[in-house]
């Protein structure tokens, strides 16, 4: 909101004859901007954002309330308004034996979730935070020390749901226009607890059990339900694979995805039917040097992206640590075995 940025902004728009921006996300402070800068029109979705659609879409709350009304499959679960209905459902599902998640409305990534398990032997995947409780007191008073953090100081309802072990978490991509719902992607989410990267598309065997096509046509049906609520733009939504065969649906981002990048470069980059023919591996966590060495050592030691053969590393997003350096690599192979053979021959070139 600086003024003399505005001014400067103001003056690129109007040279440029820009109508209308695209971002990321339309959050609060992009709203204000946009706004100031007079390209509400032009901007897809802008007026159902700018009431609050930012938050009723990328909150879990909303998410389990709409879910439940389509009859969409959603883990067993409630929306707790206070610390003791909290602790009720908490200690019903840990008293049979049952682990369960806390969640934060709004937070992405994983990073606002909490497990907590009646028993220590179990991979907790999809949050940060786990806890061991198997007695009735002690999760009264761990509730009550973690309740602000779980509730964002009191301003928000706490979804908490059964966390079911073992669990595959996939999602799918849509762009949701005034006259259509395309699902034009899917992928499978890599835990490590939280968010490392993805693999796309949903890889086999995954892709191929009874519940897949399900799961597209639930997504199509969510993202439709979006589009008559007033939602345009990108969506991305979360489900789980589960162990026992079934697809449980768990969250709603009306937003571009951290991933969405991918589904292009696999449209503007790989090409073909990239999604039949190809897999493309996302590695969050990249130790590059240099730019221009990197690029270098990717050709030198034949790692490099070829178009010709649609295979190799590409270089998604550059500069990701604190250094400068790193960044985020795309693998793209002719299957999920080829692309994973990639990865660790590029993992292996720029250990640090």
């Amino acid at each position: 909101m600086d003024e003399q940025f505005l001014a400067e902004l103001q003056h690129l728009v109007r040279e440029h004859g820009i109508t209308g921006v695209e971002p990321f996300y339309l959050d609060d402070y992009t709203n204000r901007l946009t706004k100031r800068l007079g390209l509400t029109e032009g901007t897809t979705g802008f007026g159902f954002m700018d009431q609050g659609g930012n938050e009723l879409l990328n909150g879990k709350v909303a998410f389990r309330a709409v879910g439940t009304g389509i009859g969409l499959p959603l883990p067993d679960g409630i929306v707790a308004d206070t610390q003791e209905s909290a602790v009720d459902f908490l200690w019903e599902l840990l008293s049979s034996g049952r682990p369960a998640i806390v969640k934060q409305d709004v937070s992405t990534g994983g990073f606002g979730n909490e497990i907590i398990s009646p028993t220590p032997d179990m991979e907790a995947l999809g949050a940060l935070h786990c806890h061991v409780l198997n007695d009735r007191a002690a999760l009264a008073d761990h509730v009550a020390e973690r309740w602000s953090w779980y509730s964002a100081e009191g301003r928000s309802r706490v979804v908490i749901e059964r966390y079911l072990d073992g669990s595959l978490p996939i999602w799918g991509e849509v762009a949701v226009t005034e006259d259509s719902v395309e699902v034009y992607g899917h992928g499978k989410i890599r835990m490590k607890p939280v968010c490392d990267g993805v693999v796309i598309p949903v890889p086999p065997p995954s892709s191929q059990t009874a519940a897949f096509p399900g799961f597209l046509r639930d997504v199509e049906r969510l993202a439709g339900a979006m589009q008559s609520m007033g939602y345009r733009g990108m969506t991305n939504i979360d489900a789980m694979l589960t162990a026992d065969g079934r697809v449980l649906f768990n969250e709603w981002n009306g937003r571009y995805g951290g991933s969405s990048h991918l589904f292009a470069m696999g449209r503007d980059v790989v090409g073909g039917e990239y999604l039949k023919d190809r897999c493309i591996i996302e590695r969050r966590d990249t130790a590059f040097p240099s730019f221009g060495a990197a690029l270098r050592a990717l050709d030198e030691n034949g790692l490099a992206y070829d178009p010709q053969t649609r295979t190799g590393v590409l270089i998604a997003v550059y500069g990701t640590g604190r250094d400068g350096l790193g960044g985020e690599a795309a693998i793209v192979g002719e299957d999920v075995e080829a692309a994973e053979d990639l990865e660790r021959a590029m993992v292996k070139l720029f250990a640090r």
